[in-house]
């Protein structure tokens, strides 16, 4: 492993929670601050769908659970979020 491998090896990722909330905001406007300062890679965000909201009882799943389209829409409105606190970000896939 080269050393610039190495260097790449050794930076810490930055993972932030994301609900599109004012707190995730804030949370990923401080991850923005820490990223500039210690130079790490990308801020990888999560955003968790919970598939079974507590309370529901053998709901088909169909109702629930994001479509493509709604995933593909959370995930732009992701990555507009993190370009606000990070020039890096980018979409997977």
């Amino acid at each position: 492993m080269n050393l610039a491998m190495q260097n790449d090896a050794m930076k810490p990722t930055i993972t932030v929670p994301f609900d599109f909330s004012a707190t995730a905001e804030e949370a990923l406007r401080w991850a923005g601050d820490l990223q500039k300062t210690t130079g790490t890679g990308p801020i990888q965000m999560v955003h968790a769908i919970n598939s079974i909201p507590p309370g529901t009882i053998e709901t088909d799943l169909a109702l629930i659970v994001p479509t493509d389209d709604e995933i593909a829409a959370l995930e732009r409105a992701m990555v507009e979020a993190a370009r606000r606190y990070d020039s890096n970000s980018k979409r997977r896939g």
